[in-house]
C-alpha cells in the first residue's frame, strides 16, 4: 500500500508541475473575454469590412476541439474580412464550464461570444466534424445572424442511427469522475499522445494540444457526451430556406485504423460519405464539394480548398 501511495503522490506532483509549466510556456495567443460566468479564449484577426465576419467552429478532436486547427485558414481569410475562432468551455485556453454542460449552454456561450466581439453579424459559420450540428442548431435559433454556412465533413444527425453499433462502439456517456482521477494522477499524460493528419510531430497543433490534453480531458469528455443530444436537437431543423451552404466532404483516403476490422472501417466510411451526399437538401442554395485529397481532417489536409470555398461564398454574398 505504501508503494502505491508513493507512486500516486509522485504522479500527482508531476502532473501539477507540468500543468503550471504548460500554462507558462503556452499562454493564450488571442484575447480572454468574459461571457456569462466564465472566461473564453478568442482569436480575432482582420478588420471589419462590408463583408460578413467569418467565425470558425472546431470539432470534437482526440485532444480537444481547439482553435489551433484553423490557424492557416484564418490567417488567409483575415486578409479580406474580420475573422473569429475560439476555444469552447474547458478547451485549451478557455475555462471549464462552472455548471453542467449542455447543448443549450454551448449555443448560449457561442451567441454571447459573438455578441461581445462583433455584435449581430451577419456571420458565415465555418464548422468541421460534429460542430456542424451546433452550427445548424445556432442557425435555426438565430437565423438573422447567419448569412452562410461552410460545413466541412460534418456529422449527419442520423449518423448514430445509420452506422451499425458494432462499428460505432460504446456510445454510453464517459465516466467523468474516472477521467478526472486519471488526469489528476498523471496517467493520461504518460499514456496519451496524438498527431493530427497532415502535420509533423513538432507542429504547434500537436505540441500544444498534447501538452494541455490531460488538464482538459474531463471537459473534452463532457463535450463528447453530448453527441446524441446534438443529433436529436437538429433532426427537425433540416431545411434552412435560401441560406447559401457549402458542404465539403472527404473524398480522399480515409482512416480505417481504430475499427475492429478493415471491413468495418471501410463500411463506416462508405456510410459516412453517403450521409454527406444527403446534405444538399438543407437549403435551396446548397453546393456539395469533394475534397479529393483529404480524409476527415480537411482543414489540415486541404486548407486551400476550404479557403477558396469561404472566399467564393463571401464574393457571392457581396454581389447579392
Amino acid at each position: 500500500m505504501l508503494s502505491i501511495a508513493i507512486i500516486l503522490s509522485v504522479g500527482i506532483l508531476y502532473e501539477q508541475v507540468i500543468r503550471i509549466k504548460t500554462r507558462q510556456i503556452f499562454p493564450p495567443k488571442g484575447s480572454i473575454i468574459h461571457v456569462g460566468d466564465q472566461n473564453f479564449h478568442v482569436n480575432i484577426e482582420g478588420n471589419k469590412t462590408s463583408l460578413p465576419t467569418v467565425i470558425f467552429e472546431s470539432g470534437y478532436y482526440p485532444t480537444g476541439g481547439s482553435s489551433l486547427i484553423w490557424e492557416k485558414i484564418q490567417n488567409e481569410i483575415s486578409e479580406h474580412t474580420k475573422t473569429i475562432s475560439y476555444d469552447r468551455a474547458g478547451i485549451l485556453g478557455s475555462e471549464p464550464s462552472k455548471n453542467e454542460l449542455t447543448t443549450d449552454r454551448i449555443l448560449e456561450n457561442f451567441h454571447g461570444i459573438l455578441k461581445k466581439v462583433d455584435g449581430d453579424g451577419p456571420y458565415i459559420i465555418v464548422a468541421h466534424s460534429i460542430s456542424g450540428m451546433s452550427a445548424r442548431a445556432f442557425t435555426a435559433q438565430y437565423p438573422e445572424m447567419v448569412c452562410g454556412l461552410v460545413l466541412i465533413d460534418v456529422t449527419h444527425p442520423e449518423a448514430y442511427e445509420k452506422i451499425p453499433k458494432e462499428i460505432l462502439g460504446n456510445q454510453s456517456p464517459r465516466n467523468l469522475t474516472w477521467i478526472k482521477f486519471l488526469s489528476f494522477i498523471g496517467y493520461l499524460r504518460l499514456t496519451n499522445s496524438y498527431r493530427y493528419p497532415a502535420t509533423r510531430a513538432n507542429d504547434s497543433i500537436n505540441i500544444i494540444s498534447n501538452a494541455f490534453f490531460p488538464e482538459k480531458a474531463t471537459s473534452i469528455a463532457e463535450e463528447k457526451n453530448l453527441k446524441m443530444e446534438w443529433s436529436e436537437k437538429i433532426k427537425n431543423n433540416r431545411f434552412l430556406g435560401n441560406l447559401p451552404i457549402r458542404i465539403i466532404y472527404a473524398g480522399g483516403e480515409k482512416v480505417i485504423s481504430g475499427f475492429p476490422s478493415r471491413k468495418q472501417g471501410e463500411l463506416y466510411n462508405t456510410i459516412w460519405e453517403k450521409l454527406q451526399q444527403d446534405m444538399p437538401t438543407l437549403s435551396n442554395d446548397t453546393e456539395l464539394i469533394e475534397a479529393k485529397k483529404s480524409g476527415h481532417y480537411i482543414p489540415l489536409e486541404q486548407p486551400d480548398l476550404v479557403t477558396k470555398t469561404i472566399l467564393d461564398l463571401l464574393r457571392q454574398i457581396e454581389d447579392e
